[in-house]
């Protein structure tokens, strides 16, 4: 995401960002909500839980910057704690998720104003841990728990995977990286870089083991965070040849802890690594490629 120094630009921008991930949320109310209804598993009012958790962290998230700014509105982190409620656990308690969710708020709101690590990755893995440690681990829904299912590749695809509450479709994931591209509202060449590299090592790793585990090779959890994780603003590069090299470090590191963990929490400990080293890939290189005359003549889609 480029720095938008004019309120109304930067506040369009926000809301572009925030309407491109409402096909997200309606696929999860329809895999999370609506079929697990369908089958008895959960009352009515549970379908919008997706719903609720994202209303839950606009609610915290406005009333926090209210107090602290003494007036309303929101600032690009706002999509950071979005994109964690669209990434949690399906069975996370609905007041357990409000509670960590507010702490989480204030305390990068007030306390850790300036860490430039990526808060969405440290969040989730907040809410990762504590549901671990309270024997609630699991992101397979209700449905999914109790029925085998055997899908294709295409069902897969569309996002029926095991993950989190609003996050397991590829093609809405990558249909919205377009629009955001177009829209010049992400740092596109990350998630092209880092998933190139996670691709090819991956795709390397299960040759070796001459084993196809679509799974692994084509995750709708580790599409979501290299897409929407990975180029959080703030803990991301800005330069051109830096947003290569961290590509190139998230994709190895995500490769190395997804296949060691899992594709649920492996992509995130990767990106939260990856942004400690974030001042360190801001570099330009002496070559023409890098050079501001060639950026500005292909555009700052990058």
């Amino acid at each position: 995401m480029n720095y938008i120094h004019d309120a109304k630009t930067k506040t369009k921008m926000i809301f572009e960002y925030l309407l491109c991930l409402c096909p997200l949320l309606g696929y999860g109310l329809y895999k999370n909500g609506f079929l697990v209804y369908q089958k008895g598993l959960i009352s009515f009012g549970l379908i919008f839980k997706p719903l609720y958790l994202v209303l839950i962290t606009l609610g915290i998230y406005e009333l926090i910057y209210l107090v602290t700014k003494r007036k309303l509105g929101f600032d690009y982190d706002v999509i950071s704690y979005v994109l964690v409620s669209l990434a949690v656990s399906p069975n996370i308690n609905i007041l357990y998720f409000a509670i960590i969710m507010l702490v989480s708020i204030l305390l990068f709101r007030l306390l850790f104003k300036k860490v430039y690590l990526n808060h969405i990755a440290i969040i989730y893995l907040i809410f990762y841990l504590i549901v671990y440690f309270m024997h609630e681990l699991n992101f397979a829904s209700i449905l999914e728990q109790t029925t085998n299912y055997s899908f294709d590749y295409f069902d897969l695809l569309m996002g029926r995977q095991i993950g989190g509450i609003a996050s397991t479709s590829i093609i809405i994931s990558l249909v919205i990286y377009f629009f955001l591209y177009l829209s010049k509202n992400i740092k596109s060449i990350i998630p092209l870089v880092s998933y190139g590299t996670y691709f090819f090592l991956m795709g390397t790793v299960l040759l070796i083991q001459k084993e196809f585990n679509f799974s692994l090779l084509f995750n709708a959890n580790v599409i979501f965070a290299l897409i929407f994780v990975a180029t959080e603003a703030i803990s991301s590069p800005n330069t051109r040849v830096g947003k290569i090299i961290y590509g190139v470090v998230v994709g190895i590191l995500t490769v190395v802890l997804s296949y060691l963990l899992n594709p649920l929490v492996g992509p995130y400990m990767a990106i939260l690594l990856a942004s400690t080293m974030r001042n360190i890939y801001d570099i330009e290189l002496n070559l023409p490629i890098f050079t501001k005359k060639y950026r500005k003549n292909k555009g700052n889609r990058i």
